[in-house]
């Protein structure tokens, strides 16, 4: 093979037999590989398969120790079938003799392959056909330049307490967004305003998309990501309620999620996760899957390290050494009721920092 591309893979998925990348190149840009030619395997005991309705590919004898003696080699057999669905059925007719296959898709395909889940790799196309031509690159720069979306949301409460989105009057009012290649100085990022008022605020330096209504500035919102198209989308506390909250403000008016996955089309999805854990207390938010895209939540990262608080005034004081501008929740409800030109003004760039400070 003359010519090889260098790629950074950070997401595999699959659909049936075919494994799909998601990709960055070594210039930044997202592209997507494409994997035909893999094939499920499962291991079974004994000195002779068992007789089976399903045919195996390939098989390949070997002997090894197993966890429950380590010192005693056992004879197996590596079986390779067509299809993850004809190794279901082949162990279904022999449970008691088959091993490690509920291992999942993705994890079975990296092991075989030598595979690291996120890393470099060196391929000969974006479309493969034998998977034995992936090769790994150990030694390379481990720090791609992907693009990377930032994003706050301002919410206006009906009765000055925490806003519950199930309440038709609790409206998102303002969406900040910062976008940038990662390790690039946020003094040259791109600043978004998303906002219902009806006219410009006069933010410095930011780029305002005002809207009629928040549905019409959920809807910008997602074009914004599809427009812009970064790797990463990420904020603080999003999963635990900023993206919760404009998934909840859709599902309240019976609306669904706009696709914006790239690679594979309609791959997004919702996780509900609720689990709790000594160390990380009690955790329930909505967890967004899209398509090609990372979504991190700095506030679950940094609830890793014991700190005396986790509000991002706190952590951006600590780390960074720059406070929050201080907004009272009582006047914001003020200004966001009286609509206010100036006091609107104050929102926004409150609304920018957070984005900013993340």
């Amino acid at each position: 093979m003359d010519f090889m591309t260098e790629l950074f893979v950070y997401d595999w998925v699959h659909r049936g037999n075919i494994i799909f990348g998601h990709c960055i190149d070594e210039q930044g840009n997202y592209c997507m590989i494409k994997i035909n030619g893999f094939s499920p395997f499962c291991y079974v005991e004994g000195d002779t398969i068992p007789p089976s309705t399903v045919i195996p590919v390939k098989v390949s004898y070997k002997k090894m120790a197993t966890s429950r003696d380590i010192y005693t080699l056992y004879p197996f057999h590596k079986v390779f079938f067509d299809s993850k669905k004809d190794m279901t059925q082949f162990v279904f007719e022999n449970k008691k003799k088959c091993h490690m296959s509920d291992i999942p898709y993705i994890t079975m395909f990296l092991s075989q392959f030598n595979i690291n889940n996120v890393g470099w790799i060196r391929v000969p196309s974006l479309n493969i056909r034998d998977p034995c031509d992936i090769e790994t690159v150990p030694d390379k720069n481990p720090y791609p330049h992907p693009k990377i979306m930032i994003f706050d949301i301002e919410v206006k409460s009906s009765d000055l307490r925490m806003p519950k989105a199930y309440k038709l009057a609790d409206r998102i009012e303002m969406i900040s967004v910062i976008v940038s290649r990662y390790r690039t100085p946020y003094q040259h990022c791109k600043k978004i305003l998303l906002h219902t008022h009806t006219s410009q605020l006069g933010v410095t330096d930011t780029i305002e998309i005002p809207c009629t209504d928040e549905i019409q500035l959920i809807t910008k919102f997602f074009e914004l990501i599809k427009s812009e198209n970064p790797d990463i989308i990420t904020g603080f506390n999003i999963l635990g309620f900023d993206i919760k909250y404009i998934i909840s403000r859709l599902q309240l008016r019976l609306m669904e999620i706009p696709d914006v996955s790239r690679g594979l089309k309609g791959t997004i999805d919702v996780i509900n996760v609720d689990w709790s854990t000594s160390a990380y207390g009690f955790n329930a938010y909505n967890r967004l899957i899209i398509g090609g895209r990372l979504i991190l939540d700095m506030f679950l990262y940094l609830k890793r390290m014991k700190l005396e608080k986790y509000s991002l005034d706190y952590i951006s004081s600590k780390f960074l050494g720059e406070r929050k501008n201080d907004m009272n929740h009582v006047k914001m409800m003020e200004i966001f009721n009286t609509r206010d030109p100036a006091g609107l003004l104050e929102i926004a760039e409150y609304c920018i920092q957070d984005s900013v400070l993340v």
